[in-house]
């Protein structure tokens, strides 16, 4: 693989034109020669080394960083080879078709990003919404549960007042009684008080 990057890989650790390949971390034993990472730097052609001098590799990075065609027929003029990738780079860029159906994809592919980060974040409010839901039933079941004590106690204290309410109306036909039977003995009652 081949990276054209237009920032830098590692800032602490800034470089042109680097090479990777894959290792045991252990041992650092190489798994293979034929698979490597190879990355162009492209704002980084001032830290070019002569062997990629000697490659063109700085040449390059200013084709694929230049702005405008009069830098690419100047590189060009320079670097004949950087010819075909010239005319590769102006034929797609002049076949509207193609051009409209790279834009067509790049607004696909941004419009699925942004529906997926949309999607993704009604997501984490709706799990945020059933966990705020899932604590208020908690709360409500609690409450529940206390107004049903509520009621029970209520319930008993009614059934006691029931109850004393019964003994006060037993109690005033046994004093209505005493009072009827001492009258009929011709006690004055007011007098015993």
């Amino acid at each position: 693989q081949i990276g054209l990057l237009d920032f830098v890989l590692f800032k602490e650790n800034p470089e042109f034109y680097a090479s990777y390949a894959m290792m045991n971390e252990k041992t650092h034993a190489l798994y293979t020669e034929k698979m490597k990472i190879k990355v162009m730097e492209l704002g980084q052609s001032g830290l070019a080394t002569e062997e990629d001098r000697k490659w063109k590799l700085d040449k390059w990075a200013q084709f694929f960083k230049a702005e405008n065609w009069e830098g690419i027929k100047m590189l060009v003029k320079e670097l004949p080879v950087l010819g075909e990738a010239a005319e590769t780079i102006c034929k797609i860029t002049a076949d509207e078709q193609i051009r409209r159906q790279c834009m067509m994809r790049d607004e696909a592919m941004r419009r699925a990003r942004t529906t997926q980060r949309f999607m993704e974040m009604q997501e984490r409010e709706i799990k945020e919404q059933s966990r705020q839901i899932a604590r208020q039933s908690q709360q409500l079941d609690q409450q529940s549960q206390q107004l049903d004590q509520q009621s029970q106690q209520l319930d008993q204290q009614s059934q006691q007042l029931a109850q004393k309410d019964q003994q006060i109306e037993g109690l005033a036909r046994e004093l209505a009684a005493m009072k009827a039977f001492l009258e009929a003995q011709g006690i004055d009652i007011k007098q015993m008080v």
